[in-house]
């Protein structure tokens, strides 16, 4: 599960690459010139502020992009609303449902069920428990409400982040999460036995 989320991420991050763009200047004008190259580092984290298990990843774009002449730096268009941050603003919520896609079709090969959760292409894999695990999500509803848009999702988000708690001990946190589901009578081995059965049947049929 953890391969399919960094190669949904690395799919997605091809299609954030491709908005990628330098600034030239031409004949005393100045020009958005496309370049659809750069330079990404990415780094998984596991857990959410509240230190319930929630994998997400951080993608860190260093602002440079090669060219014919050079590396330049990326474009800005705070004005004009040109550049790539713009561009990637602009297109976050479909570049979302890239990710939130491409992670989708992959799991479901793998054997495991997915369910619709919400809108823009939100998803979970069926039968897993969640609401255990949910405190950060929780407290953002609680705030905002459950038809809140999207901006005042992201404010609540702000205004109840806690500060960054310090790191824990990993073998107690494990330790913790392991008892909290085990009190839901969820099974990790039943489970994964019926998505591999689930997975056969998918590529028998498949054949």
């Amino acid at each position: 599960l953890l391969e399919a989320w960094n190669n949904s991420i690395t799919e997605t991050l091809k299609e954030v690459e491709s908005l990628v763009s330098t600034r030239t200047m031409k004949d005393g004008y100045s020009e958005v010139q496309l370049t659809q190259k750069a330079v990404i580092a990415t780094f998984n984290h596991d857990t959410s502020r509240n230190l319930d298990p929630q994998i997400h990843t951080h993608a860190l774009f260093l602002n440079m992009t090669p060219t014919d002449d050079g590396w330049r730096t990326l474009a800005s268009g705070t004005v004009r609303k040109d550049g790539f941050i713009e561009a990637v603003y602009a297109n976050q919520l479909a570049l979302g449902q890239i990710q939130l896609n491409q992670l989708r079709r992959q799991v479901e090969s793998m054997g495991y069920e997915t369910v619709d959760t919400g809108k823009n292409g939100l998803w979970e894999i069926k039968g897993v428990p969640v609401d255990i695990f949910s405190t950060r999500s929780r407290e953002i509803r609680e705030a905002a409400g459950d038809d809140a848009s999207r901006k005042s999702r992201d404010v609540a988000a702000l205004d109840t982040r806690q500060a960054k708690q310090k790191e824990p001990d990993r073998d107690e946190l494990l330790t913790e999460w392991h008892e909290r589901i085990d009190r839901t009578g969820f099974s990790y081995s039943a489970f994964r036995e019926k998505a591999q059965a689930r997975e056969a049947q998918l590529r028998t049929e498949q054949v």
